[in-house]
């Protein structure tokens, strides 16, 4: 399961001559970033081909939508690929878990529990990709090189309500991420005052995670809460999971509607929403 010629742990084929350093728009991208480029390629291409073979519409999101549309891949200060569903679509992508064999791994926040994002990651069990928030944790879930899949959840149409549901949401994932995160992140307190706080309190959130799976139990419900809207056709949609950087990831419905279309990216190809221009200049 690896690259003969340079020896990275993937299927896909690179072109010739793909890691080596580069400039684009002024931009140095070294070989170190080209590999890692190279896995993420690698996994999005997992992923294309299970939702090709069983008819699961996806899109690029976010900078990897910007990239495709504007560099035709990656933008080169980049170091992520994003890609998002609708929620029936996501959970249909999630009955198929078991496509992604070794060393691939269909990453949610319950079969590897802590790793807490409220969306799938597929990771490269082969490599290791830690990010800086979780590096002080020394978390023992999946850390390999991975891409983001996000769902795509209903919002209600009355803004006050809206509103609302996203601020119980962003408090929800603020809580079960406290709880999980405190007794390794008392430093990141702006107070001497929390800080000390936190020290006290610890210890017994430490006893309640352990013993009580205190965390998860609120990350439960915190997905849950995901789909209170879920059997209601709103007009916009939106990656939840994401709600505390503002409403930059809500859309409207109708600019998924219609046919995909894919756009080069890097040596593959990648669809994006039949509205990616409203969705770009938002």
């Amino acid at each position: 399961m690896s690259d003969n010629k340079h020896g990275l742990p993937i299927k896909i084929d690179l072109p010739e001559g793909f890691l080596e350093e580069e400039t684009r728009n002024d931009y140095v991208i070294s070989t170190k970033y080209k590999e890692l480029w190279a896995v993420e390629l690698d996994l999005l291409a997992t992923v294309d081909a299970v939702c090709k073979k069983y008819s699961i519409p996806y899109y690029a999101c976010a900078g990897t939508m910007l990239g495709a549309v504007r560099h035709h891949g990656i933008i080169p200060w980049d170091d992520d690929i994003d890609i998002m569903l609708l929620r029936k679509d996501y959970e249909e992508l999630c009955k198929h878990a078991d496509e992604f064999e070794e060393p691939y791994f269909f990453q949610t926040g319950f079969n590897d529990k802590g790793n807490m994002r409220g969306h799938v990651q597929l990771r490269n069990s082969n490599t290791t990709a830690i990010l800086e928030f979780d590096a002080p944790g020394k978390y023992s879930f999946n850390q390999g090189v991975f891409i983001d899949i996000f769902p795509l959840d209903n919002l209600p149409d009355d803004s006050v309500e809206r509103n609302n549901y996203i601020k119980k949401l962003k408090k929800e994932k603020n809580n079960y991420m406290r709880v999980r995160d405190i007794p390794t992140h008392i430093g990141m307190a702006q107070s001497s005052v929390k800080r000390a706080a936190k020290w006290i309190i610890s210890p017994a959130l430490k006893f309640c995670d352990k013993n009580f799976d205190l965390s998860h139990k609120l990350y439960i419900n915190y997905e849950e809460n995901l789909l209170k809207y879920d059997k209601t056709k709103t007009k916009q949609v939106g990656i939840l999971t994401l709600a505390e950087l503002g409403d930059r990831f809500n859309w409207d419905r109708s600019d998924f509607e219609g046919e995909v279309e894919y756009v080069p990216f890097e040596f593959l190809s990648i669809p994006l929403p039949k509205g990616y221009l409203n969705m770009l200049v938002k």
